[in-house]
């Protein structure tokens, strides 16, 4: 099982050092619940024709309910900042039914769930305590009721490793690696014995351009999927493509071309692309079934996978059988990816993304 450790700022641009990143953006793997996928047991061999799910009839949409979450304890100073005027809130819906089960409001602005760990789900988000002053920030809520258990203001990183931590399974340890060359600098992944600390294998590209592990990193059934032309430490720009890379070798097993919202669950890697949800076979590709959706996000376990946007959250199962609709829907507002996470029992959504009373541009 890979861990990693999550902080909230990245580098930009290569040779300026690690900056501080000023709106939280996550991978379009928001997508995962922090853990490495179970492996999936054997199935037949999928057709390779792409086939439309035929979607099940589904439960009457949900009403949500508007019981906020208990708290008995505060923020700590400074938290969520004299100029931010909205904290973001975030929505727990049932993951089995859709129905809402608790709202909060983090002491925090452009919130995003990241993980959840033994019945604590953690967020990121931003602080800012005057125009154009921002610092990253986490916040731990309980997953089952949404009280406010912890805050802390994170400081900026100092090296490349804190501003993009490696993942390891124990074996291996995958890192984002900047070298520079006679030629000019290069990017990309290196995988090192996590014993000796020999390399086993490389992959990068001139330039920034090199595969970068998304933000929070998504990994599982012994792949790794990476971000290409963009969205890596030194390169905060759209990629170009979604690599999908044999975790033991480095070999990649297929691409998703453009800049879309990824997550895996249960062997099965889904695609948001072009105003479709793709699940594809996580290690070959190939297309198993596509859904029509307006969504904006996407996240997954074992057992559903979850799109969100602005019309409202939906729920499927690994066929393509749509299970329940909510009328909430992540709100992109200042946040570029992120704000949807399913969990073991809950699916996180940010409804309100929060924000400041006054914009650096203002």
């Amino acid at each position: 099982m890979f861990v990693n450790v999550l902080v909230g700022t990245r580098r930009s641009g290569i040779g300026l050092g690690l900056a501080l990143l000023l709106v939280v953006a996550c991978s379009g793997a928001t997508n995962s619940n922090g853990r490495q996928e179970s492996t999936p047991p054997s199935e037949s061999a999928p057709s390779s024709e792409s086939t439309r799910s035929s979607e099940s009839t589904p439960p009457l949409e949900s009403t949500p309910s508007l019981e906020s979450a208990p708290s008995s304890l505060s923020a700590p100073e400074g938290m969520p900042g004299e100029n931010v005027s909205e904290r973001s809130t975030v929505t727990a819906f049932d993951a089995a039914t859709g129905h809402q089960v608790w709202q909060a409001s983090p002491p925090m602005a452009f919130a995003t769930p990241i993980a959840e760990d033994d019945g604590t789900l953690i967020l990121r988000g931003s602080v800012s305590p005057a125009t154009c002053v921002f610092s990253p920030a986490l916040t731990k809520l309980d997953s089952a009721s949404g009280a406010f258990i912890s805050a802390e203001i994170l400081d900026p990183p100092q090296t490349l490793e804190e501003g993009a931590p490696p993942i390891t399974d124990g074996a291996l340890t995958i890192r984002y690696v900047l070298r520079q060359l006679p030629d000019g600098p290069s990017t990309g992944l290196e995988a090192d014995d996590s014993t000796t600390g020999s390399m086993v294998w490389t992959n990068t590209q001139p330039g920034d351009d090199g595969p970068g592990l998304l933000d929070p990193p998504l990994f599982g059934a012994g792949v790794i999927v990476a971000a290409v032309g963009g969205r890596n430490p030194t390169n905060l720009g759209p990629a170009s493509a979604i690599e999908f890379i044999d975790e033991p070798t480095g070999a990649i097993l297929w691409t998703s071309p453009g800049d879309p919202a990824v997550a895996i669950g249960g062997g099965i890697a889904y695609v948001l692309n072009a105003g479709e949800l793709e699940a594809h076979d996580i290690r070959t590709g190939t297309s198993r079934w596509r859904q029509e959706t307006d969504a904006t996000q996407v996240t997954a376990n074992d057992h559903l996978a979850v799109v969100s946007g602005a019309a409202g959250t939906v729920a499927y199962d690994t066929s393509g059988n749509r299970l329940w609709k909510g009328p909430l829907g992540v709100d992109r507002d200042g946040l570029p990816r992120g704000g949807l996470l399913v969990g073991d029992d809950n699916v996180f959504v940010v409804t309100a993304s929060g924000r400041n009373a006054t914009q650096c541009s203002e």
